[in-house]
């Protein structure tokens, strides 16, 4: 199963991110092979929409949680 977070950096060790649409990261990881992959956010930096534009990062990242 792939996990979502958003995170403040990009490793398991950083703290969740509680703004969605400007987290800097996603961190998705697998529990079936304990292995993880840090995405920067692309909406982050954007000040019109980052909400929307995070979710179709996040379907794009396919993650199951």
């Amino acid at each position: 199963m792939k996990l979502l977070a958003t995170a403040t950096g990009p490793s398991l060790q950083s703290e969740i991110d509680d703004d969605f649409g400007h987290s800097a990261y996603f961190v998705v990881f697998d529990t079936e092979t304990q292995s993880y992959e840090a995405h920067v956010n692309k909406a982050g930096e954007s000040s019109v929409g980052s909400g929307l534009m995070a979710a179709e990062q996040i379907v794009s990242l396919n993650p199951d949680v």
